[in-house]
């Protein structure tokens, strides 16, 4: 696992990249497009704001880590893996990140949101909880 996380290819959904609890979940996502992809502060909170609204989530923008629930919080993580261009998404132990929303579909169905093509996700996860990932079209190590 340390080498994936050294991996330069790779971005992580996961509790060891936790959101930055100083700034908005707006500012969690655009920090990222401005230090990865360069781009200005103004054009990466528009693009991180798009992102937000295809999720549905807009009212999180302003808000902080801790005034958010544990479905929003993976959400924008995920949001702010998936707009790093060309890097492999690793969800580790999803259902660890969203106890309180244990569905598949809602991981599955935020990916096509957003669009992130699944063979560009891996899932790592504990091999118990293998069935909840039967026909997912994601690639699971277990």
């Amino acid at each position: 696992m340390e080498e994936a996380y050294a991996d330069k290819n790779n971005t992580f959904v996961s509790s060891l990249t936790p959101l930055l609890s100083n700034l908005s979940m707006l500012e969690n996502i655009s920090l990222v497009l401005q230090v990865h992809e360069r781009i200005g502060r103004k054009q990466a909170h528009q693009k991180a704001l798009d992102a937000l609204s295809l999720l549905g989530l807009d009212n999180l923008a302003i808000l902080r880590y801790e005034a958010c629930s544990n479905k929003e919080i993976f959400l924008v993580q995920l949001i702010r893996a998936c707009i790093q261009k060309d890097v492999k998404i690793i969800i580790e132990q999803p259902f660890m990140l969203l106890s309180d929303a244990i569905d598949l579909n809602n991981i599955l169905g935020s990916l096509d949101k957003l669009g992130i093509a699944h063979e560009r996700v891996l899932i790592i996860d504990l091999k118990h909880q293998e069935k909840f990932y039967e026909e997912s079209g994601c690639r699971i190590i277990g």
